[in-house]
């Protein structure tokens, strides 16, 4: 679709959706595919439905349809916006899969929504489920509204490295979704349920469950980063996993080492009146260390980490090599250990 469109599924005489909905399925063979360059990775787009905005201007609508991958014998995306705006509201999109090239670094396909380089859209009560290995169920950048969706994940060691919603390079909402299943890790540190990577916004009134993480920050993997991020009445559960250590929410500044070395992250959060429920795991973790051969924590972690309810976890919070954020006003409740400090000062 490369012009001003409403792509719109038939309705009932009383305005409502027809319970069947049509679909949009994907042929055998797939035959264009977009290279796509982001801020943190260069992108393959091989989409069932391409909306593309590169001659000009133009807002694109898709309301109400079933958008299906099975058909497809290559990687493939759901729905990609590129240089558009618009609205995607009330569909359903699933089989949709796509694979990482570790040595090219370049992330092929995998997006149920995906939208990219100049683009504001609104993403609204669509239904995502079924896509596999470096997958995402919505990636957003640069600026979305992301609000009442549903994404599942696989839940499957068959199917690592999956993400719920990804906000990268970013300015986004991210409110009212209900996400699940995105557990097992390849390439990520993480399966998160929502990810701001080097990004700003908001997360209000999501239900996360049973994912390895809820929320994943990060910033400073390219060049100088910043994320200044609002979380804030969400409700995260992982109680019923087992085999992994989840974490409620992770926020984590990385650089890469010498000679690879680029820059330092900065994030500047305020995480408020969550419910951080867990069977094992850490609640809530502040500076991040990680293990990775190339990356090592480089920055500052800025939060202010007041009301909410961390309970059930092995630990409920960590700061790991950070100073400056300041903690008050929670409750830790069945805790092994409430709260571990490792070359930080804070409040």
């Amino acid at each position: 679709i490369a012009k001003s469109l409403d792509l719109r599924a038939a309705e009932s005489e009383g305005g409502e959706r027809e319970s069947e909905r049509p679909e949009i399925r994907a042929p055998a063979e797939v035959l264009e595919e977009y290279f796509i360059e982001t801020k943190m990775m260069s992108m393959s787009a091989t989409p069932v439905v391409m909306v593309n905005g590169s001659s000009g201007n133009i807002s694109v609508d898709i309301t109400g349809f079933v958008i299906d991958g099975s058909s497809a014998s290559v990687d493939i995306d759901g729905i990609v916006y590129y240089n558009a705006d618009g609205i995607i509201e009330g569909n359903e999109i699933k089989n949709i899969w796509g694979e990482f090239i570790e040595e090219e670094k370049v992330w092929l396909n995998g997006a149920g929504i995906a939208v990219f380089s100049d683009s504001n859209i609104t993403i609204n009560e669509n239904d995502i489920h079924d896509y596999t290995n470096w997958g995402v169920g919505i990636f957003a950048n640069p600026k979305a509204v992301v609000t009442e969706n549903t994404v599942i994940g696989l839940s499957s060691k068959d199917f690592p490295d999956q993400c719920g919603i990804l906000i990268m390079g970013a300015t986004a909402t991210v409110n009212d979704n209900t996400i699940s299943g995105h557990v097992y890790t390849d390439e990520w540190w993480y399966a998160p349920a929502i990810g701001f990577f080097e990004s700003n916004g908001s997360a209000q009134g999501n239900t996360l469950t049973d994912n390895q993480a809820g929320f994943w920050i990060v910033a400073g993997m390219e060049g100088v980063g910043q994320c200044s991020v609002f979380i804030e009445d969400n409700a995260v559960n992982a109680a019923g996993l087992s085999g992994v250590e989840p974490s409620g929410i992770v926020l984590g500044t990385y650089a890469r080492s010498p000679p690879y070395y680029i820059g330092e992250g900065y994030i500047t959060a305020t995480i408020d009146n969550n419910q951080f429920t867990g069977g094992s795991g850490t609640g809530i973790i502040i500076g991040d260390n990680t293990h990775h051969p190339f990356l090592y924590p480089a920055g500052e972690v800025t939060a202010t980490v007041t009301r909410n309810v961390v309970s059930d976890y092995e630990c409920g919070i960590k700061l790991l090599n950070t100073s400056d954020s300041t903690v008050y006003l929670n409750d830790f409740v069945n805790n092994t250990q409430n709260a571990v400090g490792d070359g930080s000062t804070n409040n």
